[in-house]
């Protein structure tokens, strides 16, 4: 991702929150050091992405992620579907960080 976002000539800090209830029982100060207000965030959360709305910061920013339920095919196939793949998300920086 970090490569990606690089070639469109934008600098990214690149975070993996691996539980995001364990990330929503930190203090405040420590989850604006995470994701800074200062900056537009892309969240990608391949299941519940609701529960990642609440963090994005004053700047605004996109969460990517998966809403249903009963999908099949390969992990591959299946982010493409939804638009998980990191062209799409460096894509959607992009248009992000020119509004």
């Amino acid at each position: 991702m970090h490569q990606i976002l690089s070639e469109f000539n934008i600098k990214s800090n690149v975070v993996s929150v691996p539980c995001v209830e364990v990330f929503n029982q930190q203090n405040t100060l420590y989850k604006k050091k995470v994701i800074l207000d200062s900056i537009p965030a892309l969240i990608i959360e391949a299941s519940k992405p609701d529960l990642w709305f609440k963090f994005l910061p004053k700047r605004g920013g996109k969460v990517f992620g998966i809403d249903s339920f009963g999908e099949s095919g390969s992990s591959e196939d299946t982010y493409k579907f939804f638009n998980l793949t990191a062209e799409k998300v460096a894509e959607s920086a992009r248009i992000l960080i020119n509004e």
